[in-house]
């Protein structure tokens, strides 16, 4: 059976766990998830009636299902076909997992920033209604859109700005030496800090209605690191990842 791949197409999370699938060239398909409404279904996937649960998670593997982007990077890497454009996407894992939670952190300290600033805006609420429900009721549903992201808030610690500034920094760093973040090949580290720059401005791979991209997108760091964007564009061109759904879907 063909594992499915639960999660959000825009949340960089989702977006590890797929390029990471592609890159290891095992086959996929892609289930986006309803926050709140979806939550349980998931966690009867899971069997778990407490506690918290959130995508990405993959399902219908021979273990049962496997949660967490990195995890799920891991199994991957584990099962890659002859048709990986990536074999050894993890060659080593201490290093894959010190990168994964760099930028895990910068990630989560942009997340509680744009989650933020969705709030106050209608228009960005209005988009997230309208990828579920047709545009002419997302005003109507604006309470529901602003309480399911008031919930997000209320789930994670929070996170200062200078867990973004370190991984920035730190990845330019890295690409000083040439255009991997480890060694001389891609690995997982450079598709985990990629991503990790959707919390700076938004890439081309998934589609984001204009008030998304701006909450979205630091004005600040994305003048600043613009080097770093040009660099996370042109590893998408290279790996041919065109986002969750073409990437998985095709």
């Amino acid at each position: 059976m063909t594992p499915l791949l639960v999660g959000l197409d825009y949340s960089p999370w989702t977006q590890r766990a797929a390029w990471a699938l592609h890159l290891s060239g095992v086959p996929a398909r892609f289930g986006q998830y309803t926050p709140t409404l979806g939550e349980p279904r998931l966690r009867l996937h899971l069997r778990r009636l407490g506690g918290r649960v959130s995508v990405p998670v993959l399902l219908r593997t021979p273990g049962g299902p496997i949660e967490d982007s990195f995890d799920i990077a891991r199994w991957a890497a584990a099962h890659a076909t002859p048709a990986a454009s990536a074999p050894n996407l993890i060659p080593d894992v201490a290093e894959a997992h010190r990168w994964n939670a760099l930028a895990d952190r910068a990630l989560e300290y942009g997340r509680l920033r744009a989650v933020g600033d969705m709030i106050d805006n209608a228009g960005h609420l209005d988009e997230a209604s309208s990828k579920e429900f047709p545009p002419a009721v997302a005003p109507l549903l604006r309470p529901v859109a602003r309480a399911i992201a008031k919930r997000t808030l209320g789930k994670y610690a929070s996170t200062p700005r200078s867990a973004m500034v370190d991984a920035l920094a730190q990845l330019r760093d890295a690409l000083g030496a040439g255009p991997y973040v480890v060694g001389d090949t891609l690995s997982y580290a450079d598709i985990a800090m990629a991503t990790m720059l959707e919390m700076v401005s938004p890439g081309p791979q998934a589609e984001r209605g204009p008030e998304e991209t701006r909450d979205w997108t630091d004005p600040e760091f994305a003048d600043e690191f613009r080097d770093l964007l040009e660099w996370r564009d042109a590893l998408l061109d290279e790996t041919n990842f065109r986002g969750v759904r073409e990437s998985l879907n095709s």
